[in-house]
């Protein structure tokens, strides 16, 4: 006797959105990219701020940052990643619900 495969993969024709729902999950992509913008803006602005003594003075716009900085945008650069997968994953769960 033949083996069947147990896990047989359907494929089907795309599904095309109407307006409709093209424009909802448009505004829904807007409204993170802006928060997202916001977010990201004024947590960097607040890393730079902080360390904007040891920025200031060399001067040069090809200057290193420190490592504590670099580290500190490394970390903030992570966390913000995160949030912001977590937000969609949170809004494809949504979308899912809905329909």
């Amino acid at each position: 006797m033949k083996k069947r495969n147990a896990k047989k993969i359907v494929y089907g024709k795309a599904v095309r959105p109407n307006a409709g729902i093209r424009a909802w999950y448009r505004d829904i992509l807007v409204k993170m990219v802006k928060d997202m913008n916001e977010t990201v803006l004024r947590r960097v602005l607040r890393v730079y701020k902080k360390y904007q003594s040891q920025i200031v003075p060399k001067s040069a716009m090809d200057a290193n940052i420190s490592s504590q900085e670099e580290a500190e945008l490394r970390r903030l650069t992570q966390a913000i990643v995160k949030e912001y997968q977590d937000k969609a994953c949170n809004s494809k769960e949504a979308e899912r619900k809905q329909f």
